[in-house]
């Protein structure tokens, strides 16, 4: 039956779907001067190739990760008259349709019917490609004189007590840059190996000519008493009356300062950051530079300290570019030069209230240690995206506040200064400069000190500018199985500063990301640097604190943290016959994964980063790899340590023993929770909250469902139990399984607003819940495992908007909805990795809404398009789910205009069509009353509310329930 209606799709397909052109077209020779930009095409030594972004000088290659992609050329089949034909290479992200040809591999295929992501070799029961004869061969037999070749490389004569240089070049004049820019270059430069004989020198600077200092592999690994000398004296801080006293050229500015006086010129500055914000001087830099003493300083054994800061400058303006650049094509500059463009984040000014401060309220733990300052009028101050780190939340600013003032007051009571001083690009340089175990600074990186032990090298952290990206974004950047633009704009801005102040870029240099894990706290940067109270030390005459691994408010790189920990735990003076302690490595500890995601923070959140987990009396932390935990819905878990989610309505269930849990979540979304099958609770995390104390000491239950649709990733970490708690193995799972797939209504948009209840906020991610809409509360009447595939505005054929890219069928098959790579889920699974015997047993399709909603445009579906488009999706599903039963729903509003009619009444026809029995189409328009002032829709008419069982989406799954799902499943 399946192979009947396929043939049928595909020829009614060949009608509605043109297929792409075929052409041939003048494609010129590579110019390395010219600018080319997104989808431009050259030729070079017998191949074609397109662009992928901006780009100018970058020769084409075959690449991963460099500007350029091949295209390969062919001759189809019937073409007579010879002419050559560009098919590209297969794109996952892209849509195709019935006729589509692509490359794969050197192997052309033809699109059989709409499909994406459907990888062309696949060997699945109906493919949606299939293989063509055709010759590949080269067109343009480009001759050697007209191979553009590389220019010439100029090196200095070298003294014989230095080491050559790979591929550096060093001249004796300057080198003269675009618009008159010079950049002085140290002409008894010397770049000396690090000396093997001396690896074991905790303190020494690498800088390896040979292969570069960001290629040195592993070494001995350093003891947690050498790393933390380093990391100290990485953070040594010149006073605040250095600082400010510093201005270009003068000499009493300290040696570091004109050392990058030499390097980078006001006119460099200048000509680097053209469409800079004006608060962003040159000056500013120099203070920014002179307050981080370590920041191209002089080094001693030989050591060619101005190509060292060099390096560092290209590194720096890499990231920062990538951070606050404008971004723009239309600018004259470019891409690499349109960095330090933002100050402030967008939308927000310096008398905005009630911004990022959720952490202000008394009951936040976060405002006992920095308490957030206020307007006259009482509101808090917002702490939001400033400066060139874009600088956010009241424990960022209070964490800078107290390395650059010894005083977490100062940027709490004024966050302006962090844009409108030379705070904008010291806090640029701090991220740059303060480790985070057991992630190191992109400082020590660049330095050589990080050297790669056996459990960074199995996690692919290896040295090079890759390994900088892990640092400072990885979370959102990195192990994502293939290159993000973010991390390919990185690596383009790092080729193009590193061009610029003459480094050189060793071939051998991992510059991606891509296969890159976390680090964790087997890594050779891995140390306890901050301090919490010694919860093992019960004597009141010995109060004391330890060193930890997950973060807190004191630090061991400031001097003094370890009294002012004694007294905000004791309230106490430091006991001076209690010196302060240095690490204990006979601690017992446990292993976790680090935080690495929150893009926008000088540090990674507080008491979020559970790298390692100290067991002591009060508590201990279960990682989220434990088998115990149960995941509902789609959860990304190729790394068990942080399972991510991209859905709503995706949960958690567990249970435990003990008084109390914790749960660890690095997440912007909001989650509902109940504690052994009680009433639903709001929760907005902060990293590590407690969702329950003072239990009955026995056995409990654990619920968490996101509230939120996609758009958004959320990191689950673990839970803290208390002392010698566990978890123990939970309820058995359900064995049926239901999937949902719907839009805004069934994901739940706004359903806790019903304006004519009082809320007048209109839909928020705090009134959104699609853990009450009716997908997920239909399950739980069901008795039934559940995924829900949902999104606001998404339709079956067209959205909204009338957009025909931006529909369910698309979302589908993704592990996670999210804006970038969303991975492509395993059918094979239902929860991802399992036990294998995946097929839903019911799949429910709530869609047509958007489809034929005239609000907003003039265009619905045609009857051939809704019809051709849903069988080929009920084809795929069933392809998917072989053993499933498939409901099709019609929209809430019935026959209410002629347009909305036609979802229902075409769904009817394409199940009288099939004759399939397990197949329904089922009209819903009697279910709720889309009046509002009947108390089930929101006043907009539109989406059904969700506060309680009586009404709006209550009423709709006690419907579905009991008239359908019930008699039919037989449960």
């Amino acid at each position: 039956m399946i192979e009947k209606y396929l043939k049928i799709i595909f020829f009614s397909l060949i009608m509605f779907f043109p297929i792409f052109p075929i052409y041939s077209e003048v494609i010129d020779l590579w110019d390395p001067q010219k600018i080319y930009v997104q989808n431009d095409k050259v030729k070079l030594d017998n191949n074609i190739f397109i662009a992928k972004w901006w780009t100018r000088g970058d020769k084409p290659q075959l690449s991963t990760f460099g500007p350029w992609d091949v295209i390969n050329m062919v001759v189809p089949e019937n073409n007579t008259n010879n002419e050559k034909v560009i098919y590209e290479n297969w794109d996952p992200d892209k849509i195709y349709v019935q006729g589509n040809r692509v490359n794969y591999l050197g192997t052309i295929y033809e699109s059989q019917w709409w499909n994406t992501s459907e990888r062309p070799d696949l060997p699945v029961p109906y493919p949606a490609w299939k293989e063509i004869e055709v010759t590949i061969e080269p067109v343009y037999n480009v001759s050697s004189e007209n191979t553009i070749e590389s220019q010439n490389e100029v090196t200095e004569n070298l003294s014989d007590d230095t080491v050559e240089p790979e591929l550096i070049s060093i001249v004796d004049d300057p080198i003269e840059v675009n618009n008159d820019v010079t950049v002085i270059e140290n002409t008894n430069a010397s770049d000396e190996i690090f000396d093997s004989a001396n690896e074991n020198e905790p303190t020494t600077v690498v800088n390896n000519s040979n292969q570069d200092n960001l290629l040195i592999q592993e070494t001995q690994t350093l003891s947690s008493e050498e790393l933390l000398i380093i990391y100290n004296d990485s953070m040594k801080l010149a006073q605040n009356e250095v600082v400010e006293s510093v201005i270009p050229l003068s000499p009493m500015n300290p040696d570091n300062v004109k050392r990058v006086e030499r390097i980078l010129s006001s006119d460099s500055w200048d000509y680097l950051f053209p469409v800079r914000n004006l608060a962003y001087t040159y000056s500013n830099f120099l203070k920014a530079v002179a307050k981080f003493t370590q920041f191209c300083k002089t080094h001693d054994n030989n050591v060619n300290s101005d190509y060292v800061c060099r390096k560092h400058l290209t590194v720096l303006f890499a990231h920062m570019v990538q951070e606050t650049g404008m971004s723009s094509s239309y600018e004259e500059a470019e891409l690499w030069r349109q960095g330090l463009f933002y100050l402030r984040e967008i939308g927000w000014d310096e008398n905005s209230r009630n911004g990022y401060n959720d952490e202000c309220s008394e009951n936040a733990w976060q405002s006992q240690v920095w308490p957030c300052g206020r307007f006259s009028n009482g509101d808090f101050k917002s702490f939001y995206g400033r400066g060139a780190k874009q600088l956010s939340y009241n424990y960022n600013y209070g964490q800078f506040s107290k390395f650059m003032f010894n005083d977490v007051s100062v940027l709490l009571n004024s966050p302006e200064l962090v844009a409108d001083s030379w705070l904008n690009l010291s806090s640029a340089i701090f991220f740059y400069m303060n480790p985070q175990p057991p992630k190191p600074s992109i400082y020590l990186v660049v330095e050589g000190v990080w050297k790669p032990n056996s459990s960074d090298l199995s996690r692919n952290l290896k040295v090079g500018f890759g390994v900088t990206t892990q640092i400072i974004n990885g979370g959102v950047e990195c192990n994502k199985g293939e290159e993000l633009s973010q991390s390919l704009s990185r690596i383009s801005y790092y080729e193009s500063f590193a061009n610029f102040f003459g480094v050189t870029i060793n071939p051998e240099e991992k510059l991606n990301c891509a296969d890159m894990l976390p680090f964790n706290s087997e890594g050779a940067a891995s140390v306890n640097i901050f301090w919490d109270r010694n919860y093992e030390d019960n004597s009141a005459e010995q109060y004391s604190c330890k060193l930890v691994s997950y973060q807190t408010a004191f630090t061991s790189l400031i001097a003094n943290d370890y009294n002012e920990c004694i007294e905000f735990h004791f309230g106490t003076n430091i006991n001076p016959n209690n010196p302060q302690p240095t690490d204990n490595s006979d601690e017992t500890n446990i292993v976790f994964s680090e935080d690495d995601s929150n893009e926008n923070d000088i540090s990674s959140t507080i008491d979020t980063s559970f790298e390692t987990g100290e067991l002591n009396f009060r508590s201990n932390i279960i990682l989220a790899s434990n088998n115990n935990i149960n995941y509902i819905g789609r959860w990304n878990r190729s790394d068990l340590q942080n399972p991510t989610t991209g859905w709503g309505a995706t949960g958690i269930k567990a249970k435990f023993t003990g008084t109390s849990i914790t749960v660890l979540l690095d997440d912007d979304n909001r989650w509902d929770y109940r504690i052994n099958g009680g009433e639903w609770l709001y929760l907005n995390p902060t990293g590590r909250d407690i969702l329950a104390n003072n239990l009955v000491d026995g056995s409990h239950t654990i619920e968490l469902f996101r509230r939120n649709e996609g758009g958004t990733l959320s990191t689950f970490k673990g839970f803290i139990l208390d002392e010698n708690r566990i978890l123990v193995e939970p309820d058995p799972r359900s064995n049926r399984k239901i999937i949902f797939i719907g839009d805004s209504i069934s994901a739940g948009y706004g359903c806790e607003c019903n304006l004519w209840g009082g809320c007048n906020l209109g839909p928020t991610n705090d009134n959104s819940n699609a853990n009450k809409a009716w997908p997920a509360r239909t399950a739980r009447l069901s008795n039934a495992d559940f995924q829900v595939i949902a999104r606001s505005g998404a339709g079956l054929f067209m959205n909204g908007a009338g957009d025909l890219n931006d529909v369910l069928p698309i979302y589908y098959n993704q592990t996670e909805f999210a804006w970038y790579n969303p991975g492509i889920w395993d059918f094979d699974f239902w929860e991802n990795p399992s036990v294998p015997d995946q097929s839903a047993d019911l799949i429910v399709i709530m869609l047509g809404t958007n489809d034929f909603s005239t609000y907003g445009k003039t265009t619905v579906p045609t009857k051939f398009e809704w019809k051709s488009t849903m069988n080929n999706f009920i084809d795929r599903l069933k392809l998917d789910h072989p053993n499933s039963k498939i409901m099709l729903i019609g929209t809430l509003y019935g026959r209410a205009t002629p347009d909305l009619a036609k979802a229902l009444d075409w769904n009817n026809e394409i199940v009288e069509d099939r004759g399939d029995d397990w197949l329904y189409s089922i009209d819903p328009s009697s279910w709720v009353s889309i009046n509002p002032v009947d108390g089930d829709m929101m006043s907009d008419w539109t989406h059904p509310v969700c506060d309680s069982s009586s009404t709006g989406s209550g009423k709709i799954s006690s419907e579905l329930y009991s008239n359908y799902i019930s008699p039919i499943m037989g449960w």
